[in-house]
Formats: structure tokens, C-alpha cells, sequence
């Protein structure tokens, strides 16, 4: 790790070396505080990980190696955010059309999953006509969403703007299910 300045900030570098060929002489740094100075480790082989080990991955594949379900994605709105509420938007929805609480669910992303975030979205499959008509909030979303689907450059998402009340994309299982965040840190 090299610590150069730039300006007024000090900025740490990691710097990999790697070739075509082998090398009996191969380190790791270690950093016990990272304001610290690293200590090196002698190793026989860095494996893809960047760690000492054999070079083992894990390969990508579509099917499960059992007898489970496959992984899907999960439901996408497709909306420009339109469907989807934060706690407070929430709040001051109900809190004025109290009847569209029915139409409000849990929404759990990744970002949700991973952060323990509050987010909420409209969930307007098979809810009460009579809700979405007398509702300006949940109609408002939905002209929303319509415009900005009819909007795109791309005609799958145009052709969503027939059903703007829907998510986009739903693959809401009927029954209990994992969640697998696809990009964490």
C-alpha cells in the first residue's frame, strides 16, 4: 500500500502485481491498523481472492445443484420510484386517505435487506377498484409512473405504461422465500 498526497488528502493505494508466468516470490501485506505499517507474508500462491489458497472459484451456474427452488429475481416496478413510499411518505398518505392502507405492503430491495431500511410500495394487484378511483394519492402515482414508462427509449418499458398501477415485473411468490441481495458490500 503506497500513501500519496493529493492536495490537502493523504490517498492509499493498493497495488497488485501479476504476469503470465509463476513466481517463487509471492507476498501478502497485512495491516494490523490500517494507519499503520503492513507486515509482509511469505506465500506459496494468491489465489483470485487475493488471499493465500489455492486457485479455487467458485463457478457460475443457472440451475441449483439440488432439489430446490430456483432463484429469481424479485418483483421490479419499473417506475421511476413512483410506486414505491418511504415511512414518512406513508405516513401522510394514510394519514390523509386512510382507506388506501389496504394498497400499501412492505417493500424489501436489497438495499432494505441488507441496511434494515423502512421502505414501503403500492401493491395495486387485485385491490378494490373503488380504492384506486376515490384515491388522488394512489392516482397521482400512477399518472406518474405512466408518463415516465411512456417515456423510454425502450418499448417493453412503453408497453407497462398500459398498466401503470402494476409493477413492472412481478414475481411475488405465494409462499415463504429467501432473500439474496444481489450487490452487497
Amino acid at each position: 500500500m503506497e500513501k500519496r498526497s493529493k492536495g490537502n488528502a493523504a490517498v492509499h493505494c493498493v497495488l497488485v502485481g501479476f504476469a503470465n508466468y509463476d513466481t517463487n516470490n509471492k507476498s501478502i501485506y497485512e495491516y494490523e491498523d490500517i494507519k499503520g505499517e503492513p507486515h509482509e507474508i511469505k506465500v506459496k500462491n494468491i489465489n483470485p481472492f487475493l488471499v493465500e489458497g489455492k486457485d479455487i472459484t467458485v463457478e457460475n451456474r443457472k440451475s441449483p445443484i439440488c432439489n430446490v427452488p430456483e432463484m429469481n429475481y424479485g418483483s421490479m416496478p419499473i417506475d421511476e420510484g413512483n410506486l414505491i413510499l418511504t415511512d414518512e411518505e406513508k405516513e401522510v398518505a394514510v394519514k390523509n386517505e386512510p382507506q388506501i392502507n389496504i394498497a400499501i405492503k412492505k417493500y424489501t430491495g436489497g438495499d432494505e435487506f441488507i441496511n434494515n431500511k423502512k421502505r414501503w410500495c403500492l401493491w395495486l394487484h387485485n385491490i378494490e377498484p373503488t380504492i384506486l378511483k376515490n384515491s388522488k394519492f394512489i392516482l397521482d402515482r400512477i399518472e406518474k409512473t405512466k408518463k415516465f414508462r411512456l417515456s423510454s427509449n425502450r418499448e417493453a418499458t412503453k408497453k407497462l405504461a398500459e398498466k401503470p398501477m402494476l409493477f413492472g415485473e412481478i414475481r411475488q411468490p405465494n409462499s415463504k422465500y429467501i432473500i439474496v441481495p444481489k450487490v452487497f458490500s
